[in-house]
């Protein structure tokens, strides 16, 4: 049974193996990464959201309907506490405060944004040196080079593009 056919990150791994076994045979010098950014529907700034929308067609009021849904949106923690001994129920709720980056969350477009941010994704046009699988929040990086010191600097120049 071949799960790669129905299993994205598995089909995805599966073609980064592939690369690494074909340039090893050929006596090249690899580097891998492997980012798992399992906070990323927490984090993703606004701003950078908004300039990749803007910078593919989205603007006016589509924009500004994005930028009026992430502004401004509060969130806050509420916990029930029941204590068995003696029946009581507790509320516990935190103060609101402001969502600075993130996709606001329990809503039915919550998921949307953070989609657009990851999938509308210009990464792999932004780094030349290195093959990229990228899957939802999966990112393989595969930097290849004889020379070890050109290798270094390959790594060196991917990981200043990813900072941003």
């Amino acid at each position: 049974m071949d799960l790669g056919n129905r299993n994205p990150p598995l089909q995805q791994f599966s073609h980064s193996l592939r690369e690494y076994k074909k340039h090893w045979i050929m006596g090249c010098r690899q580097l891998a990464y492997f980012f798992c950014l399992t906070k990323a529907y927490d984090v993703f700034n606004h701003r950078v959201l908004l300039d990749k929308l803007y910078s593919y067609g989205v603007r006016e009021n589509i924009n500004s309907w994005f930028k009026s849904y992430l502004t401004d949106r509060k969130k806050f923690v509420e916990i029930n506490q029941s204590i068995h001994i003696n029946s009581k129920q507790h509320k516990y709720i935190s103060s609101c405060k402001v969502l600075k980056c993130g996709a606001p969350q329990g809503s039915f477009l919550g998921p949307f944004p953070f989609l657009i941010y990851e999938y509308v994704n210009d990464l792999p046009l932004n780094v030349e040196d290195a093959h990229l699988v990228l899957f939802v929040d999966y990112i393989n990086l595969l930097i290849i080079e004889r020379d070890e010191n050109i290798l270094q600097h390959k790594v060196n120049e991917v990981m200043k593009k990813l900072e941003y």
